[in-house]
């Protein structure tokens, strides 16, 4: 599935969610960020994700989502960079040649690009943390009812 896609989808279920009226939290606003280049093009320390919960994607040069993940406690950037695991003082913090995904078997060219720091990342805001969840679990289970499959970063649903 294409980020643009995602970015749509997600934008879409936020206000059919909303316009319910009878649910037992309000999801609040959703802020979308637009999908980053690299860490060295546009740098991820200078947007505002430190107290933010939301979702956060790992996106091929092609636009398509790899990984879907969420941050729940107001940590996004904590849990995104944990996921990289790629300081960001680094002169080559767009490669990751740690990520948490390096031994799973995602196939040569995802690797590759992966590794080579040619993923893009791209991240949204949304309050109240709690109902990251459920969007994470709906985009995920779009992807897999839309491509047959989970982004293939993505070992489960959730």
């Amino acid at each position: 599935m294409l980020i643009d896609q995602v970015y749509r989808e997600a934008t879409d279920f936020i206000e059919k969610i909303n316009s319910m009226g009878k649910i037992p939290m309000s999801l609040g606003e959703l802020k979308l960020t637009k999908p980053i280049a690299n860490p060295e093009n546009a740098d991820l320390r200078k947007i505002e994700l430190r107290d933010s919960s939301g979702l956060y994607f790992i996106v091929r040069p092609s636009g398509n989502v790899t990984y879907i993940g969420k941050a729940t406690k107001k940590n996004l950037h904590r849990e995104l960079w944990g996921k990289l695991r790629t300081p960001l003082g680094e002169s080559n913090a767009c490669k990751y040649p740690n990520t948490y995904w390096s031994k799973m078997k995602l196939g040569d060219a995802v690797t590759q690009e992966l590794l080579e720091g040619k993923m893009r990342i791209a991240a949204f805001t949304l309050s109240p943390a709690s109902s990251c969840s459920l969007l994470e679990v709906y985009l995920q289970t779009l992807c897999y009812a839309t491509d047959g499959a989970l982004p293939c970063m993505n070992s489960q649903i959730g």
